[in-house]
């Protein structure tokens, strides 16, 4: 091979015909292929570009996999993204100029900080450092007051800063147990489960069994209530046992009503006051009230009936009894029980039955109610008083009788 005026060897790549300074660096192929660097290859490798018909060149935009049209970048390595092919969440980084999202936290680019608020979590997302937006840093995260004590930074709505009060305090001057705010007249703003004690809040010994949390150690001091229980106060009041529960002196705690159907037994766990819907007392005990009734009170049986069940009626007293009307009749008239006055599934009322849908010469005169036509002689009226059509052997908007139909007079 003449090369440059002088033999040498043989180039090392077989498509290369021109490697002047070295055989292993060639500087222009043939057999149709594309020099890259220094080597000879059919197609450009990811991350180049054939910039001629006989060469590739380096994309542009650094990272970026392939770029036909350089310098716009269309599709960047793995793990990288956008325009400028920034580090995408998860990939490691040095700034934040690094990261697509602008964010890096601990060496990592990250989708954003936990807080909305937060301007920078270098250690991690959930790990504020800096807050903007007129919010404190406090404890890791973001607020837009501060209980503790605040360093509004110069009044900058960045880098703002809340140190929290001492655990006794619920807001606080100081980050001393003794720093409590003075809500005035010498009472301090004690945190909940902390009373005053002169110039300070202490630990309560104890709140009473009822309470969950509290301002003092008697059953009117709740703040938040034990299980089983509601009421309290953020000023302190008294837990009452949900219903189907009773105090119990003994386990000082709430337990449940020994009938699974009681609602009230707050004379003792065994002893039964009032019963659920569909129960009625007999003695101390919950009894499943009589079909008839959908509620009923003291006693158990057809005549100890608060409600009706759907098909029956109150008929003096306490007594449910069943309507005879035909149809889904759900109640009657107590004094003429086949005179239905309501109707279940959608049907309707004709003539004291329960009826699908209004018949011959009746019409719908509401969503519950048939009414007879107006017109005489009328099979169907669904726009009373016109009557759209008449019985047959009858005619007209009067419904007259037809040619061949019976009459007294014309």
């Amino acid at each position: 091979l003449c090369s440059g005026g002088v033999c040498v060897l043989a180039c090392d790549d077989v498509a290369c015909v021109d490697c002047p300074t070295s055989t292993a660096v060639c500087e222009e192929c043939g057999l149709s292929r594309l020099l890259e660097e220094d080597a000879c290859v059919v197609a450009c490798s990811p991350g180049w570009f054939a910039d001629s018909p006989s060469t590739c060149a380096q994309c542009t935009v650094d990272r970026c996999a392939s770029c036909p049209l350089d310098p716009a970048c269309a599709a960047c390595t793995f793990g990288y993204e956008g325009p400028s092919c920034l580090a995408s969440a998860g990939t490691s980084c040095a700034v934040n100029a690094d990261c697509a999202s602008s964010l890096c936290s601990g060496g990592v680019c990250v989708l954003a900080c936990d807080a909305v608020t937060c301007v920078d979590c270098p250690t991690g997302a959930a790990v504020c450092t800096t807050c903007g937006s007129n919010t404190y840093l406090i404890d890791g995260g973001c607020d837009v007051t501060c209980a503790g004590v605040a360093d509004d930074n110069g009044g900058a709505a960045t880098g703002r800063t809340c140190t929290a009060c001492h655990v006794s305090c619920a807001s606080c001057t100081g980050t001393g147990a003794g720093d409590c705010t003075d809500l005035g007249g010498g009472v301090l703003d004690c945190a909940i489960g902390f009373l005053q004690s002169g110039s300070t809040c202490e630990p309560l010994v104890d709140c009473h069994p009822s309470c969950s949390t509290c301002l003092g150690e008697t059953a009117n001091d709740c703040v938040t209530c034990a299980p089983n229980s509601s009421g309290g106060a953020i000023g302190g009041g008294v837990c009452v046992c949900d219903a189907g529960w009773v105090w119990d002196a003994t386990s000082e705690a709430c337990v449940p009503c020994d009938d699974p159907n009681c609602v009230d037994c707050s004379a003792g766990a065994a002893t039964c006051a009032d019963c659920a819907s569909g129960f009625g007392i007999v003695g101390v005990a919950c009894v499943a009230c009589d079909a008839a009734c959908d509620e009923c009170t003291v006693g158990a049986s057809a005549t100890d009936c608060v409600n009706c069940a759907d098909g029956y009626t109150l008929a003096g007293g306490n007594e449910c009894v069943a309507c005879t009307a035909t149809g889904d009749c759900d109640d009657c008239d107590a004094s003429d029980l086949a005179t239905c006055t309501a109707c279940g599934s959608g049907q309707l009322i004709q003539g004291g039955n329960c009826v699908v849908t209004c018949g011959s010469g009746w019409f719908a005169d509401s969503l519950s109610t048939c009414a007879q036509c107006t017109v005489g002689n009328c099979a169907s009226c669904p726009l009373d008083p016109t009557c759209a059509v008449c019985e047959l052997g009858y005619q007209g908007l009067s419904c007259l009788g037809s040619a061949g139909t019976s009459c007294a007079v014309n």
